[in-house]
């Protein structure tokens, strides 16, 4: 989900115009695998390192890494609901860049809760 957004983000203009000619309404989510590594986590290569981390009780950065997410972390967890339910506020077909930003940071505010 993060990954299209992502790219979605990069490019708002040209793929409005693609979802205008297809007639795409909206975007749903019919399955996926896997939760979105935790923001400022350091990219790929962070979020390896975390899971790593997460794993093994005895691992020096165990404790810190789980201090620092401050919330249990599955990251198997996936739900298609949840990803429908914030795909659901975009403006379809016409997404900008700001709204996928306010849209991904109320999501993000919204799992810390």
């Amino acid at each position: 989900m993060n990954m299209i957004l992502a790219i979605l983000g990069s490019m708002p203009s040209r793929f409005s115009r693609f979802c205008r000619r297809l007639a795409v309404p909206a975007a749903l989510c019919l399955k996926g695998a896997g939760a979105c590594p935790p923001e400022d986590c350091g990219g790929i290569w962070g979020y390896a390192d975390l899971l790593e981390a997460l794993k093994d009780p005895r691992h020096p950065e165990h404790k810190n890494t789980r201090e620092w997410l401050g919330r249990a972390f599955n990251p198997k967890a996936f739900d298609p609901a949840k990803v429908n339910f914030w795909l659901a506020k975009l403006n379809w077909p016409r997404v900008t860049e700001a709204q996928l930003r306010k849209v991904l940071m109320g999501r993000d505010n919204a799992a810390e809760d």
